[in-house]
């Protein structure tokens, strides 16, 4: 869900990358999220960028609210094992696993 006229200028081409923190038991504890913007490096665009992640960070974060709530009770569900074979959220990004929603 992404702004096209506030996104435009800045060029930005992003991700969001979404994953479940575990405790050392392996109990889900919440859902992390990672966004990932990639813009050039002139001064105007960054300092576009900061307020508009800013921004971006806060709707998101109220949109998905109630989806990360079903999340984590979905991940509660599952087995320890069934949770330690998912890949971890520094994996996906390393090895660029993940696929952003059609």
């Amino acid at each position: 869900m992404r702004d096209k006229h506030l996104a435009h200028p800045l060029k930005l081409e992003e991700s969001v990358i979404v994953g479940i923190h575990v405790d050392e038991a392996f109990v889900p504890e919440s859902v992390a999220q990672i966004i990932v913007f990639a813009v050039s490096g002139a001064e105007d665009e960054v300092a576009n960028l900061v307020s508009v992640t800013s921004r971006l960070l806060s709707y998101v974060n109220e949109k998905t609210q109630n989806l990360k709530s079903k999340l984590l009770a979905e991940a509660r569900c599952l087995s320890k094992d069934q949770l330690s074979s998912l890949p971890t959220l520094a994996d996906t990004i390393r090895h660029g696993e993940h696929q952003d929603p059609p």
